[in-house]
């Protein structure tokens, strides 16, 4: 079924309204107990209002995803210029600092939003995920390229998916706990000094 495009202020903003309200509703009634009725009295609009965007609620889900990808894409792109000035273990805990933040914001939406697993973060990471991974592997390579000896890592691809997908995961894990017995800043320090590690290994050997 073809869906009203928001070609229009109005129409537009009642898009960005039933995906605000997808994020609440996710947080407040989990994954499985969410319905596009929830959604629809959340965002303040009818039923039949929300159905001419979207087919159903797996679909206003899709959009949540790529409101998210897009804001992550965002913040990795702001923080380039700042991040390969930094030493690796500066850096590392920079990039981590800032996903950190990103998640947190507006009372965690997008953690709650990874937490219940709507996509991103499962173990078939969707097309959107895959972009959140290459720009992190660009701007990895961006800051090798400005710190060239690390060029004599041995397996540069091991350690974009070690930062990247370790990193971030236990980041998403640690956020997602009620009661974690260390401090955000604990844990992403002790990834600092993991990916210190790491490279002093990798350049010992080579």
């Amino acid at each position: 079924m073809n869906r009203r495009k928001p070609s229009q202020k109005r129409a537009k903003n009642s898009v960005e309204a039933i995906i605000n309200a997808g994020f609440i509703s996710l947080a407040k009634n989990g994954l499985a107990n969410t319905t596009t009725i929830h959604i629809a009295d959340i965002a303040g609009i009818s039923p039949g209002t929300l159905y001419q965007y979207f087919d159903n609620k797996e679909a206003v889900y899709t959009a949540m995803e790529r409101y998210f990808v897009n804001d992550i894409l965002a913040l990795l792109n702001s923080v380039v210029p700042e991040f390969i000035q930094l030493d690796i273990r500066a850096g590392v805990t920079f990039l981590l600092h800032k996903l950190s933040e990103k998640l947190l914001e507006d009372n965690g939406r997008y953690l709650k939003f990874a937490r219940h697993g709507a996509h991103i973060f499962d173990e078939n990471l969707s097309q959107h995920a895959h972009e959140i991974e290459k720009k992190l592997q660009e701007i990895i390579m961006q800051y090798v390229m400005h710190h060239p000896e690390l060029m004599r890592i041995k397996s540069i691809p091991t350690f974009n998916y070690l930062i990247i997908n370790g990193g971030i995961l236990i980041i998403i894990r640690y956020l997602s706990e009620s009661s974690p017995t260390i401090s955000l800043e604990q844990l992403i320090d002790g990834l600092g000094n993991m990916a210190i590690r790491y490279i002093a290994g990798e350049m010992q050997d080579a």
